[in-house]
């Protein structure tokens, strides 16, 4: 994590020939994502995709195509941050089996199928509803501010009042959620 945030982050979309969607369990407790990370410092946005495929998994990227941007209001660790302008991305990679996660920054992975996915993103959901801190969310939920990107990919409907809460949960530091 940048000490100070440009406000510009990216995640993507692997599959494999399964149709399976690699999720990583990020090792800072933030719990399951796609694989993401922050422009800075490599540049620009497609540079910062694969350079995050190959960081947190191992895997070469042979084609980032954008899919969409959008503004979320999401904190990250950097005292500056206010939130982030997300550009969502397919990734093609060299070898999908070649998966090698690095353990500073992710603490395991699965290829889960699109339905998986949005289980777990129900699960948080529920838990911030709840009023549960994070630390207290079962194991196989989504990590808060990719669950509106899963909204944004077409993946899930959510209501008014769920997005309503997962905006204003993004709005608390990762350390204090």
């Amino acid at each position: 994590m940048p000490d100070v945030c440009d406000g510009y982050s990216v995640a993507g979309d692997i599959t494999n020939p399964d149709g399976d969607h690699l999720a990583i369990e990020r090792s800072d407790g933030l719990k399951w994502a796609l694989t993401a990370g922050h422009r800075s410092p490599h540049g620009s946005l497609a540079n910062a995709m694969a350079a995050e495929t190959d960081e947190e998994v191992g895997l070469k990227a042979t084609k980032v195509e954008p899919i969409r941007t959008v503004r979320l209001p999401n904190l990250c660790s950097a005292a500056n941050s206010t939130g982030h302008e997300w550009t969502l991305y397919n990734v093609q990679v060299a070898d999908h089996t070649k998966v090698k996660i690095d353990p500073r920054e992710v603490s395991d992975y699965a290829w889960l199928s699109r339905e998986r996915i949005v289980d777990m993103a129900r699960v948080t959901i529920d838990q911030i509803h709840q009023g549960n801190p994070l630390s207290r969310w079962p194991r196989m939920s989504w990590e808060t501010p990719q669950v509106l990107l899963l909204e944004y990919l077409g993946w899930m409907d959510l209501t008014d009042r769920e997005r309503d809460m997962l905006l204003e949960h993004c709005k608390v530091a990762p350390n204090k959620r």
